[in-house]
């Protein structure tokens, strides 16, 4: 949570990246952050929300409220 970049890219509730297609031509592709702390919660950082076939639906989250931050994984 320390890295700038780090932060900026998991608090981004979705993001647009230019890359090269399967038949070689460039192509921009939108990814969407699902995380719904971001924008709903005060001081959300954000960072990742997704399922596993191991783990099953998970959470790893941080926020920022009166110069602390907290982080942690359901």
């Amino acid at each position: 949570l320390k890295s700038s970049t780090f932060r900026t890219v998991v608090k981004a509730k979705s993001t647009k990246q230019k890359a090269t297609a399967s038949n070689g031509k460039a192509r921009t592709y939108t990814w969407y952050n699902t995380n719904k702390l971001l924008g709903s919660y005060k001081g959300a950082i954000g960072i990742k929300a997704g399922t596993a076939s191991g783990s099953g639906p998970c959470l790893v989250f941080a926020a920022t409220r009166n110069g602390k931050t907290v982080a942690g994984v359901i």
